[in-house]
């Protein structure tokens, strides 16, 4: 119980009690349809909240979905398979991100080389979830799919109507370059890479993207072996990075 002071114009102090909320019941999201529903994401902005997830059917299929609700989440949407290519597919860790209808559903996928070397696979939404776009491997800075640069690590972000996304791409070396991405057109196009560790002799093992602010803590940090910041926005630092991709990422 919280009491919380009342002022009138009289010389005196009221009390009163905020009434307990009580939880409501949980609600099924994924259906039994599917087989074992696992590695969840969680988005919601205004009316629109959106869970995606992997279905996994190993090894015969690990297929990635998307369902929404509104801001409540009482009830839910039928599934949407976001994912393409062979079912046996390698796909994992499901993230998405959402800023008005606007979002980005991303995840780790190796269809392209059929194997645990991963690249980063998205899709889209302007309609808060309802619908997606077919999926499609996202720009890689230049590397080659797969092994020797497969991506390791990623996150989105998505605020203020812009879409961001980060990845860790692993080296020959097996060191790893941090790189990120915006996109103000939806998703449609998306800024040249800015790569953010640029001391070499900073090896990142996780990392966080948040809006401009105190930066959060990495959803999937390693044991770390170094630490390096780097923050922009509107009014800081490397032009580049200010112009293509304001925001604010802390590697660990």
């Amino acid at each position: 119980m919280r009491l919380i002071p009342v002022l009138s114009t009289a010389p005196l102090v009221l009390a009163a009690a905020l009434p307990a909320q009580n939880p409501r019941e949980a609600v099924q999201v994924a259906p039994y349809s599917l087989d074992t529903a696992t590695e969840i994401a969680l988005a919601s902005d205004g009316d629109h909240a959106v869970v995606v997830f992997q279905d996994r059917d190993y090894p015969s299929d690990m297929g990635i979905y998307a369902t929404r609700s509104d801001g409540r989440g009482v009830q839910w949407s039928a599934p949407w398979k976001l994912d393409s290519g062979p079912a046996n597919a390698d796909r994992t860790a499901p993230d998405v991100a959402l800023t008005g209808d606007l979002g980005v559903a991303a995840w780790l996928d190796g269809q392209q080389t059929m194997s645990d070397d991963h690249d980063v696979w998205f899709s889209l939404t302007g309609d808060g979830g309802r619908s997606w776009s077919a999926s499609q491997p996202f720009p890689k800075a230049g590397f080659s799919a797969g092994y020797p640069n497969e991506v390791t690590a990623f996150e989105a972000l998505a605020t203020e109507g812009r879409l961001y996304l980060g990845q860790l791409i692993r080296q020959v070396d097996r060191s790893s370059q941090l790189w990120v991405m915006a996109s103000d057109d939806g998703g449609a196009t998306w800024s040249p890479g800015v790569r953010l560790n640029l001391n070499h002799s900073v090896d990142v093992d996780g990392f966080a993207v948040a809006p401009p602010g105190p930066p959060r803590k990495p959803q999937r940090p390693p044991p770390p072996r170094a630490r390096a910041s780097t923050r922009s926005g509107r009014r800081g630092l490397p032009a580049a990075w200010r112009s293509g991709c304001a925001g604010a990422m802390t590697a660990a």
